[in-house]
């Protein structure tokens, strides 16, 4: 996910990661094997895990800037299938895409 958030995050697409479920140290060795680069936290007390209906992870939940979840992938997701999902949500939302 590091790639296409690079690629995005100069779109005016941000990534939030959020760990549910981990402890701090779990999810800290998580983002330093994974070299995470994107805004990432924890959810101890599970809120927005409710507050966004998590069915299972890992999700990636696309919300636009009025705070509306617009698409919704449960399960994993390559890089390849994240920058179309990405190209197809800035299209619709911007009117063409940026590529």
């Amino acid at each position: 996910m590091n790639d296409v958030y690079k690629i995005f995050r100069n779109e005016g697409v941000e990534f939030i990661g959020i760990s549910i479920w981990d402890s701090p140290d779990d999810a800290a060795r998580f983002y330093d094997e994974e070299s995470v680069v994107y805004p990432s936290g924890l959810d101890r007390a599970s809120l927005i895990a409710i507050d966004y209906g998590v069915t299972g992870i890992p999700e990636k939940h696309f919300i636009n800037r009025e705070g509306q979840v617009i698409h919704k992938i449960v399960g994993p997701v390559g890089n390849k299938k994240l920058q179309e999902i990405l190209w197809c949500i800035s299209w619709a939302l911007l009117g063409s895409p940026s590529e």
